[in-house]
């Protein structure tokens, strides 16, 4: 495990901050079944969206009458997906991008996957935004796949406290891979404990996520 750990009861200690005290959204309760719609990124998703060529991978997005689901291949990476109420409120969203990871050593890509996330991924994601603050860093497993998690947060203007989970997807053999960056409305997702983020809708897609070459 990575040498950097901040216990479940730290974590949700440190996101409920004193902004917390202004937030006047009701939390948003799914009741109806959640479905799945079936997404491939390969090479012939790549041409069409005009994408970086990926390792290929696959992954189901959660659909259902209690929310919408936003698909979006523009935003860089491979596809943004964003979650929100029926009333167009955010509640999530989750975002896959191409990385490039060392193949030589295997027993090093999981230390250099952290290295990266910690040191540029969440930098270049929370770029501009305010108070952004890493919680927790740790190597992780999606699947079978290794990988590593960074938990953190930020303020956002409009929607207030974000919480901010960012998951390396290093492939096996391949230096092409992927990271997924998840983004998460306090207010209306509420988080007692990091493992409640498989729990959200971003986390049910993520752990669907397996590459497929």
């Amino acid at each position: 495990m990575l040498a950097r750990m901040i216990a479940a009861s730290f974590i949700a200690a440190a996101l409920l901050g004193p902004a917390h005290a202004e937030e006047k959204v009701e939390p948003y309760e799914i009741k109806r079944l959640i479905i799945g719609q079936s997404v491939v990124i390969d090479e012939a998703y790549a041409e069409k969206n005009k994408t970086a060529k990926p390792s290929p991978f696959s992954l189901t997005i959660p659909t259902g009458e209690d929310f919408l689901t936003l698909l979006d291949a523009k935003q860089g990476g491979y596809l943004k997906v964003t979650f929100a109420s029926p009333q167009k409120a955010f509640l999530e969203a989750i975002h896959f991008v191409d990385m490039e990871v060392p193949t030589d050593l295997k027993e090093k890509r999981i230390p250099a996957v952290a290295k990266l996330m910690s040191e540029k991924v969440f930098q270049n994601v929370t770029k501009g935004l305010k108070d952004p603050k890493v919680l927790a860093i740790r190597e992780t497993e999606i699947g079978s796949l290794g990988a590593v998690e960074v938990i953190g947060r930020y303020m956002d203007d409009k929607d207030g406290l974000i919480y901010l989970w960012i998951v390396g997807l290093p492939h096996p053999v391949k230096s092409t891979s992927t990271y997924a960056v998840a983004t998460i409305h306090y207010g209306r997702r509420p988080i007692t404990t990091d493992a409640d983020f498989r729990e959200t809708l971003a986390g049910r897609a993520l752990y669907s996520f397996r590459y497929t070459e």
